[in-house]
């Protein structure tokens, strides 16, 4: 709010106008701002020059040099600079990139994305998943913009799915290149920030096929490839690249969206970002992490810092609108009111304050939420990276790499901020966390239980989740099994008890069943969410299966007596 300005509340909370002392004002922004508030300060007097402002884009040209036009200011002002570590040519203030394209949503959401994609996830992936010689190559080039680049991972086919990718890259010895090609129709990379006209590069995320001496090539899973795509100058396709404009995308008309379909484009074997895969000129395959999975979701996990920053920026433009509303709310009269001559004030009426005041206590629950997913996110990712394959001190099955523990703490707070509900009901917030689980005690028939271990939290469980609106319990039951065992009951669950469990929410309660027959639909397959999965004899249960999946087991198997709680 502008400072030492008194705003008069409306009559039915207050009488008199109050005056809001500048320092007091300027102390609560700084607190809602957290760690990086001088950051957020910085930015706020950037985006109030007059090229930052709001402004009315007839069509997607205008929109999409207008916005390019902001990037230039931004990169020449040393914007970027956070974004990247040292010997690369930037800061290494992760936390402050964050921040940075976050604040961009309040002027501009395309500007954001435009941001985001250049510097966040294109730079991000040179940056975090090649080495020395893609870094000298290209970092200081992108940071400055003179590379414009893509992230080319989502396709037609394939979106949160990365793994089933179609793209292939396929190694070629004879010439020791890549051959990128799209074989499919739904292989065609779509929706791709920066594809429709501006970027002369992209990041591709391909499956890597290719094969040593004597073997026979096989896909070793996604992994990143620098690919050009339009020439430097005029911005025409290359040579076996096919790009189409996506046109205009809802709410977003600066974004150049874009699709890329390749035909056999060969790139040096050189092109590959090889932080945790490489192939050798004679084709064979070499990575530091041989678990294929773990290697994957590694990879994935270095990019966690986009998806901070989406929810972040996402919240900023909520609040932007929010602002509007109550702003509006609080001059707008309508109606006069029985005993005054002057209409009444929109936020006088109780049914304005009931839609806006409980959004008001939810954006503040969610900034401090973000303020903490944010400072988590910059200790992780400035901190030292072990070795992949080293523990990490308390578990050795657990994923240890350190931009894997990056994701499994991203993952966790983002599960916690999906549990807030809007409400304002005795100035609390209604509800955090599900209020409804399930979990399933799976017994084979020589009595060995069947657990899993997820990637955001620690230890063993029994498979499970939360209900979904619309289904019942056992439709919760079914799926939660097929989605993390591959599983299918094939005879009635028995419900074995409802249990409080008050660890994340006071109405949080788990339903726990017996499946005693069931049958394997496939071999269960670790993913992002199932690192690890297993039978386990009543003997021989890992040391970190926790204490409520022992205790469920004793209360079936052992009789012990039924508890209330988990």
């Amino acid at each position: 709010m502008p400072e030492g300005h008194g705003y008069g509340l409306p009559s039915g909370m207050a009488s008199n106008t109050v005056e809001i002392p500048p320092d007091l004002s300027q102390h609560l922004r700084n607190t809602l701002d957290g760690r990086w508030h001088v950051v957020r300060n910085r930015c706020r007097e950037q985006l109030a020059g007059e090229v930052f402002r709001p402004h009315y884009t007839p069509t997607t040209v205008i929109a999409r040099t207008r916005v390019m036009e902001q990037l230039k200011i931004i990169a020449a002002a040393g914007g970027a600079d956070d974004g990247f570590r040292k010997e690369h040519g930037g800061t290494g203030d992760v936390g402050s990139a964050v921040i940075t394209i976050e604040m961009l949503a309040m002027s501009d959401v395309s500007l954001m994305v435009k941001a985001g994609v250049q510097w966040g996830l294109f730079g991000g992936a040179i940056e975090n998943l090649g080495t020395e010689r893609h870094h000298e190559a290209y970092v200081q080039k992108i940071i400055d913009l003179d590379l414009l680049g893509c992230f080319a991972m989502t396709e037609t086919g394939h979106g949160s799915d990365v793994q089933s990718l179609e793209t292939t890259a396929t190694y070629d010895r004879d010439t020791d290149e890549f051959i990128i090609n799209s074989p499919t129709k739904t292989s065609r990379k779509d929706y791709i920030g920066g594809a429709a006209e501006s970027a002369r590069m992209a990041a591709v995320f391909a499956q890597l096929i290719t094969a040593g001496p004597g073997e026979t090539p096989i896909s070793h899973g996604v992994h990143c490839f620098v690919v050009p795509i339009r020439d430097h100058d005029e911005g025409n396709d290359l040579p076996g690249i096919t790009t189409s404009d996506c046109d205009y995308k809802g709410g977003l008309p600066g974004v150049d969206n874009g699709r890329i379909m390749f035909d056999h484009v060969r790139i040096p074997r050189d092109n590959l970002l090889n932080k945790y895969g490489d192939v050798a000129d004679d084709g064979t395959y070499s990575s530091p992490i041989e678990n294929p999975s773990r290697r994957f979701f590694t990879m994935l996990g270095t990019l966690v810092r986009g998806r901070v920053t989406v929810g972040g920026s996402a919240s900023a433009a909520a609040r932007v609108a929010l602002d509007i509303a109550t702003r509006y709310a609080l001059q707008r009269r309508q109606f006069k009111s029985p005993d005054d001559e002057k209409e009444v004030l929109l936020m006088d009426y109780l049914v304005h304050q009931r839609r806006l005041l409980p959004l008001i206590a939810e954006s503040y629950a969610l900034q401090f939420a973000q303020n903490e997913l944010v400072a988590k996110t910059h200790d992780l990712q400035t901190a030292d990276d072990p070795d992949p394959e080293e523990p990490d001190g308390t578990d050795p099955d657990d994923l240890t790499v350190g931009e894997m523990r990056g994701r499994r703490e991203a993952i966790y707070a983002v599960e916690a901020l999906r549990g807030f509900m809007p409400g304002c009901e005795d100035a609390k917030l209604r509800n955090f966390g599900m209020t409804l689980g399930v979990r399933a005690l799976v017994i084979g028939p020589d009595g060995r239980i069947f657990l899993v271990k997820h990637s955001y939290v620690s230890g063993w469980h029994l498979p499970g989740g939360g209900v979904e609106p619309g289904e019942t319990l056992i439709d919760a039951l079914v799926r939660e099994l097929r989605e993390e065992g591959n599983l299918e009951p094939t005879a009635a669950p028995l419900l074995h008890g409802m249990f409080f469990n008050d660890s994340l929410s006071p109405r949080n309660h788990v339903a726990v069943f017996v499946v005693r027959n069931f049958r394997q639909i496939g071999e269960p397959v670790p993913d992002f969410e199932i690192i690890a999965h297993g039978f386990f004899g009543l003997d021989e249960l890992p040391n970190d299966t926790t204490a409520a999946t022992r205790a469920r087991i004793i209360e079936v198997v052992g009789g012990a007596p039924v508890t209330e709680r988990w």
